[in-house]
């Protein structure tokens, strides 16, 4: 029944989407014919507002367009109409960079919802059963919205605003990636009945750069160090800046490289690990994100950016699972001013060439944004 229900949701949804932006056009058609201008701006308005519902009812009827078009919402299907006390129990125990999870109170919702958080920026995620057929992964940065009982005012002053730059940089990045993932980790538990309870976010296990670029005069560099400011990888190319080579310091084996494709519409990249071509990176033409992906030898590898407190954030996958995080650095300084400086996290140390190169793509998409930017200026 519950199946069934849902199907009928989702036709009735794809109906509406169709038949809006039918009427959409037929209204913009008819606002191009008519006489007057006062028609023609009634007609137009009708058309604007029907095109708009058609995206909302697209939206709703596919759940991927929805998550991969909102940053601060995610929502997962539930037609088992699995309960949130199932998904508390089930998921109480997880580990986050936000903390456990507790039942608690948003004042807009009627129900009760599960809470991540908040942390020392008032930043916190809620998990809400909207309706019986649906659930919301929800971000949020207004803990004035949280109706804390007595037993849980403890949480507001729970997370200590952090002193090191390793540790801001690991609290910054939080809500960057915990949102995507929970609501994956969530989704498959409705559909599978298991509950993935590995920590969730970045935590100590994954080791932090410092990615910086250098003054050249014959092309471009970058240097990549630890929080100990240790260098541990080169990254160099010569104008005209197509190929970008990645060594140890001072080394001469190639470890990583990547040469940009020149007659290519789209930026594309043909990428070589110590020599060897693995694959050829593409970036796709998406409005609402910037999403590089390529098939490669060591699986499907994705570049995608992402919402955060920070600008240039982007999350690297393989074959769906997260090995790391491009995101802009925190301090602002005459060098982030001049030069692109970033900072990566990696997983695993193997990863480390691979993070130097897509952070090298990062700052290429950067600096076509500043022009971009640029060039909208000039245009107003």
């Amino acid at each position: 029944m519950n199946l069934l229900k849902s199907v009928l949701i989702k036709t009735l949804l794809w109906a509406a989407t169709f038949g809006s932006f039918a009427l959409s056009c037929y209204y913009f058609y008819v606002g191009f014919i008519v006489d007057t201008d006062s028609e023609m701006t009634l007609y137009v308005t009708y058309a604007t507002l029907l095109l708009i519902a058609s995206i909302t009812c697209l939206q709703f009827a596919c759940t991927s367009l929805y998550n991969s078009m909102n940053d601060g919402v995610k929502m997962v299907n539930n037609p088992k109409e699995v309960g949130l006390d199932a998904i508390f129990e089930a998921f109480r125990e997880l580990e986050t960079s936000l903390g456990k999870p507790w039942i608690g109170k948003i004042k807009s919702i009627r129900n009760k919802v599960i809470i991540f958080g908040p942390n020392a920026d008032g930043e916190y995620i809620y998990i809400d059963t909207f309706g019986k057929g649906s659930i919301n992964v929800a971000f949020s940065d207004r803990p004035s919205f949280i109706r804390f009982g007595e037993a849980d005012k403890w949480r507001l002053e729970a997370q200590a605003q952090p002193e090191s730059l390793e540790d801001i940089i690991r609290y910054t990045f939080v809500t960057a990636c915990i949102l995507p993932e929970l609501a994956q980790r969530v989704q498959e538990f409705v559909d599978t009945g298991i509950a993935d309870l590995t920590t969730l976010g970045i935590d100590r296990n994954e080791e932090l750069y410092i990615f910086d670029e250098d003054f050249s005069w014959t092309g471009q560099e970058f240097t990549l160090f630890d929080v100990e400011e240790n260098e541990k990888l080169e990254v160099k190319a010569l104008v005209p800046c197509k190929t970008f080579s990645i060594t140890e310091p001072g080394g001469e084996k190639e470890l990583f490289s990547l040469t940009r494709r020149i007659f290519h519409f789209m930026p594309t990249y043909d990428l070589f690990k110590e020599g060897q071509k693995i694959g050829r990176f593409k970036k796709r033409f998406i409005f609402h994100h910037v999403h590089f992906v390529g098939d490669t030898t060591i699986g499907k590898l994705e570049l995608r950016s992402m919402n955060a407190t920070l600008g240039s954030n982007y999350q690297v996958k393989l074959d769906g699972k997260q090995v790391g995080t491009v995101a802009r650095q925190l301090n602002i300084n005459l060098g982030n001013v001049v030069f692109d400086n970033f900072v990566i996290s990696a997983g695993r140390a193997e990863y480390l060439p691979l993070m130097a190169g897509m952070a090298v793509v990062v700052a290429r998409q950067a600096q076509r944004d500043k022009v971009e930017t640029v060039v909208s200026m000039a245009d107003d």
